[in-house]
C-alpha cells in the first residue's frame, strides 16, 4: 500500500495499556457490518495462570500480515489527494480487524492454546513450569507462527522473566494480580455523580471480580442506583462501599 496522507486517524486502545493507531479513514469502515465475534476478557484469558507455577514469556506478532482477497481489495479503496489508495493486507482501524486477527490466531495456535500459551489479538503469552519447558514451548509457538508466515515483533519479545504485564495483569511465578496502573485507576476514582459514573466504576471493578471476595454483595447497592426507576442519591452507605472496594484494591 502507498503512503497515506490527509486522512483522519483513530486509536483502538489495548487492555495492556498500548494502542493500535488506525490507518484507515472512516468512509472505508462505514459500509461494513460489524462481525459478531466476542473477544474474551483479560480475566478469562489469564485464568489458566491463577493456580499454576509457570514462567511467563511474551511474543507480539502484528497487523498488516493477513492478506486481503483480490476481489475484496477494491472495498478498501479511498482517495487521498489525487491518488487512489487500496490495501493489500488487513489494516489497523478496520472495524473487523480485531475479530479477524483473533480468529486467525486461534486457528493457528488451536492445539497450543491453554496448553502452553494464550493469545489476545496480536499478543501471545507463553508459559512453562520449568526453564526447559518454558524454552520448549517458546520454540513451538515461534515455529507455528513461522509456519503460517507471520512475522514476530522481535523488539517486544520478553522471555524467562520473573514478572510480566499482560492485559492489565502482572503475571509472575505462581501469582496473577491486577497491574498497579489499573489498581490506581480504581483507588483514585472519584465518588460517582451520575448513573454513567456508577456504570464506569462497576465495569472497572468487575474486571477484577475474581480478586475481590464478596464483590456481588458490595455492588448490590450500586446496581440499584443504575435503575432509572430509582432517584440517584449517593449517600454515606454507597461512599462506605466505595471506600471498602478501594481499600481492597490498595492491598495489592
Amino acid at each position: 500500500m502507498n503512503n497515506l496522507h490527509n486522512h483522519q486517524q483513530q486509536e483502538n486502545h489495548k487492555i495492556n495499556g498500548g494502542s493500535h493507531k488506525s490507518t484507515i479513514p472512516h468512509e472505508v469502515n462505514n459500509p461494513f457490518k460489524l462481525h459478531q465475534f466476542s473477544l474474551a476478557s483479560g480475566a478469562s484469558i489469564v485464568e489458566n495462570f491463577l493456580s499454576s507455577n509457570r514462567l511467563p514469556a511474551f511474543l507480539a506478532t502484528g497487523f498488516f500480515q493477513v492478506p486481503i482477497r483480490e476481489l475484496d481489495k477494491e472495498k478498501t479503496a479511498f482517495y487521498t489527494g489525487s491518488r487512489l489508495i487500496r490495501f493489500t493486507k488487513m489494516p489497523q482501524g478496520f472495524k473487523n480487524s480485531f475479530a479477524i486477527f483473533q480468529r486467525a490466531m486461534q486457528l493457528i495456535l488451536k492445539d497450543l492454546l491453554g496448553a502452553c500459551c494464550v493469545v489476545y489479538i496480536d499478543d501471545i503469552l507463553i508459559c512453562g513450569e520449568s526453564i526447559e519447558e518454558h524454552n520448549f514451548n517458546l520454540t513451538k509457538v515461534i515455529a507455528r507462527i513461522k509456519k503460517y508466515r507471520l512475522e514476530e515483533n522481535i523488539e517486544k519479545r520478553i522471555e524467562r522473566t520473573e514478572s510480566i504485564k499482560f492485559l492489565g495483569y502482572e503475571i509472575s511465578y505462581n501469582t496473577v494480580k491486577p497491574s498497579l496502573e489499573r489498581a490506581h485507576g480504581i483507588i483514585e476514582c472519584k465518588s460517582p455523580e451520575s448513573r454513567k459514573d456508577i456504570q464506569r466504576f462497576i465495569g472497572m471493578i468487575n474486571y477484577d471480580r475474581q480478586f475481590v471476595q464478596g464483590l456481588s454483595n458490595y455492588l448490590k447497592s450500586l446496581y440499584r442506583l443504575q435503575s432509572k426507576d430509582v432517584k440517584f442519591m449517593w449517600t454515606e452507605i454507597e461512599e462506605n462501599i466505595l471506600w471498602r472496594l478501594k481499600l481492597n484494591r490498595n492491598k495489592d
